[in-house]
């Protein structure tokens, strides 16, 4: 499994016949299902669960000590094209244009994987078999008692009434197009903890080679058995998935900041600020070093530190750079300082009507929005950006970080932009260059 060699492989490095190679594997897997699998996946234990949950979802979402918290997920797990028409319409995934089988894996708060089920036909969503797992794996799945809280992506949305209504649960998943601050502070949640099952899924597939390949059509039928297994030996032999270890005070500040109103989104929604260009100033940064563009802008420098309690997390900060490195591709940076003249109607912006004290108050605009004063993380009062989760304020979303990131921190230290080259290595034809050669042709 770590090195997906096929039988033909293996039976020509130990020269033996593939035949005697198909029944070793056969027996391997065996003595580990009936061996290692029972004590880690599947197991009628619920002090596992109570074991495994993270003081982090605790905290976010008010679990006692004798509830537990599951995250639930479909991987896939890629397949051959086959000449059995039935077989193949069953495995077709219109989402991924491939055949796939879709296990579902339920995993703790700190990516221990305590369910494996399936593997479920392509065609079916997410919610779906969810819902079916419950009902067809009653017996494994009663170590789930009523009152304890699972966590799920917003593909599962359609099964969110049967959890809480039928099963009595508290179950969460993010929301869905342009949030309101209390959905985005709410759905960060949900991220913050359901986060853990996708670096799971990671581990499998870069310790497991084989389930990073698509299987054979042979070998399908012992699939769910190996990932049984690379699931037992992850949990026999890997740390615990934890968020946070060197910041211990997030989880206190996020939860603090979950009703916290998003001032700034009333003020630019109100004076239309991102349709506006006059009150603008804007300011191109050509390079880091750019000292008078420093002076007029002001921001203050920040350590990591200020950017990890400004996003509450360590994903938006390494968004930040590929962002960048998008932006900075035509050459320049471009942001703007809010500076009306003093008759635009702009100019009348009373920030301590919305509830803002800061003296000499600065705004500033890109793709984002964010309001600063004094040093440090502190400094950014306010920020705002009309993305689907730009209106939390538990944390902030990567396009707001982005600007965060370039005036405060990247300035006063190297940028090493990820992967340069690979702007290079394709052709892109140009709407403009065929409209031109169009029109010579027609000449």
């Amino acid at each position: 499994m770590r090195t997906s060699l096929s039988d033909e492989q293996l039976s020509f490095l130990f020269g033996v016949c593939r035949r005697t190679i198909a029944n070793h594997m056969n027996l391997a897997r065996e003595d580990l299902h009936k061996n290692l699998v029972s004590q880690f996946i599947n197991r009628n234990d619920r002090s596992v669960f109570l074991a495994h949950t993270t003081p982090m979802s605790k905290l976010l979402f008010d679990i006692p000590d004798d509830e537990a918290c599951i995250v639930f997920d479909a991987t896939y797990r890629l397949a051959q094209k086959s000449a059995n028409y039935a077989g193949q319409k069953r495995l077709w995934s219109e989402q991924k244009k491939m055949p796939l089988a879709k296990p579902m894996v339920g995993c703790s708060s700190d990516g221990v994987v305590l369910y494996v089920f399936g593997p479920f036909d392509a065609t079916h969503n997410d919610a779906t078999i969810l819902q079916d797992c419950f009902q067809r794996y009653a017996n494994d799945m009663s170590t789930i008692h009523e009152g304890d809280t699972i966590l799920v992506d917003r593909g599962f949305r359609d099964v969110l009434n049967f959890l809480t209504e039928e099963k009595n649960l508290k179950a969460y998943c993010p929301g869905l197009g342009q949030l309101n601050t209390a959905e985005a502070n709410a759905s960060r949640c949900v991220t913050k903890c359901r986060w853990v099952i996708e670096q799971v899924f990671g581990r499998l597939k870069k310790k497991f080679k084989i389930f990073s390949l698509p299987a054979h059509n042979t070998t399908l039928k012992h699939d769910l058995d190996s990932l049984y297994i690379a699931f037992a030996l992850l949990n026999l032999f890997h740390k615990p998935i934890l968020s946070d270890v060197m910041h211990e005070g997030i989880a206190q500040t996020l939860k603090s900041r979950l009703n916290v109103p998003n001032r700034l989104q009333i003020i630019v929604q109100e004076f239309k600020l991102p349709q506006l260009r006059v009150p603008f100033l804007a300011v191109e940064y050509t390079s880091l070093d750019n000292e008078e563009n420093n002076r007029l802008i002001g921001f203050p420098e920040l350590s990591m530190d200020d950017l990890y309690y400004l996003s509450l997390g360590p994903y938006q900060i390494r968004n930040a750079i590929s962002y960048y490195a998008e932006h900075q591709k035509e050459g320049i940076f471009l942001v703007q300082k809010f500076h009306p003249r003093p008759k635009h109607p702009s100019a009348a912006l009373n920030y301590e009507k919305y509830g803002i004290s800061v003296e000499e108050p600065t705004l500033i605009k890109a793709h984002m929005k964010s309001r600063y004063r004094g040093v440090g993380r502190d400094s950014i009062r306010e920020y705002y950006c009309t993305c689907e989760s730009g209106a939390r304020t538990a944390g902030c979303c990567s396009h707001v970080m982005t600007i965060v990131w370039f005036l405060g921190c990247a300035q006063y230290h190297g940028i090493q932009i990820p992967n340069p080259e690979i702007c290079n290595v394709s052709i892109t034809i140009h709407k403009t260059t065929l409209h031109s050669e169009r029109q010579g042709d027609s000449q």
